[in-house]
């Protein structure tokens, strides 16, 4: 195993080094007690300890709101400036199911036909994980997702006295090239360190979802009950689908100026929860419910994504629960469903 050792008092050093190079982006806690990817200022400021950012990493590569090419009649259309270059970057302190959902994401805009604006940010980004404490609403060993073994540069583990570095690309090994004197050759040590935090890791997990037959068994519930209870609490404001690392559903609208010579085409996220997401022309609505829109978003991550990825579209980070307002619990009901179809 190719690994290097880092004091805990080197990160900061390494942090800067790299803030000489590109833009740092790194989780800092606000005042109001959340943890954000933040561009690096102040390297005292950066937090290796805290369970889920608010956003996820899909807010750099696929933005909120984005403008996808202006057009005029004089000049025809244009890339804007800001994707037409490319800026260098590095996000530091990816947990490892995010890094898995951004691979999710990688299947949806780099499949087939790849989107040029996800792909240069992807392109330009290196990425280094990070070592993470579950919470009670972590589920993501039950997806696989609570270690990572690939989609990384660099990946920094917790353990006494620093942290135990793995390198996952040539680019992680050039990030470390640039800093060599701050790093050490990890030893044995280091490595049974390394070793007792996986173990100590997957031990701290409470929650979990069975996934095994899960398709079948959501197909087989179209019709519960459950549904329309969990639907009379929603309040279809897609909290849940904006903080989702995997939700990557965006609408796109052109904007004229009053002289209709000259415009935009923005794109910007949408969630499925959203009524007006699936009203077609002439107003019909194929979802006008709240139950199906809810029972939607589960089919997409849980039948339709599998079908096509044979993978889940969910890595556990327990983000959907943590932002609901009305306290629905994604979890609970699935485990609910699969109860009832057993029973």
């Amino acid at each position: 195993m190719n690994a290097y050792k880092l004091p805990e008092d080197h990160l900061s050093p390494f942090l800067l080094r790299l803030g000489s190079q590109a833009e740092v982006y790194a989780p800092e806690r606000q005042a109001s007690g959340e943890v954000i990817f933040a561009r690096l200022t102040d390297p005292a400021r950066v937090v290796t300890e805290y369970t889920r950012t608010t956003l996820p990493l899909k807010k750099f590569f696929s933005l909120p709101s984005e403008v996808m090419f202006r057009f005029s009649v004089d000049r025809g259309y244009e890339v804007p400036e800001e994707i037409a270059s490319v800026h260098r970057r590095v996000i530091f302190g990816a947990h490892a199911c995010d890094l898995h959902a951004l691979q999710i994401l990688d299947r949806t805009f780099l499949h087939d036909q790849p989107d040029p604006y996800y792909a240069q940010r992807r392109e330009s980004t290196a990425l280094i994980g990070l070592s993470c404490t579950p919470d009670e609403l972590c589920f993501c060993n039950s997806f696989g997702t609570g270690f990572v073994s690939d989609g990384y540069d660099l990946f920094f583990a917790a353990v006494p006295g620093g942290f135990f570095v793995q390198i996952g690309t040539t680019r992680g090994n050039d990030l470390i090239g640039m800093a060599k004197d701050l790093f050490a050759p990890a030893d044995e040590a280091d490595l049974l360190a390394y070793r007792r935090y996986l173990k100590e890791h997957n031990g701290k997990f409470t929650r979990e979802v069975t996934t095994s037959a899960l398709p079948g068994i959501l197909e087989l519930e179209t019709g519960s009950a459950l549904w329309g209870e969990a639907a009379d609490r929603c309040l279809g404001c897609g909290s849940c689908s904006m903080v989702c690392p995997t939700c990557y559903c965006f609408s796109v609208s052109d904007r004229l100026d009053l002289s209709l010579k000259t415009g935009e085409r923005r794109r910007t996220w949408d969630s499925c929860l959203f009524k007006e997401y699936a009203t077609v022309a002439g107003g019909h609505n194929f979802r006008p419910g709240r139950d199906a829109r809810l029972r939607q978003r589960l089919f997409h991550k849980f039948v339709d994504f599998p079908a096509r990825f044979e993978r889940y579209a969910c890595v556990g980070c327990g983000r959907c629960t943590a932002a609901c307002p009305a306290g629905i619990d994604f979890v609970a009901l699935i485990k609910d469903l699969r109860r009832e179809a057993s029973a």
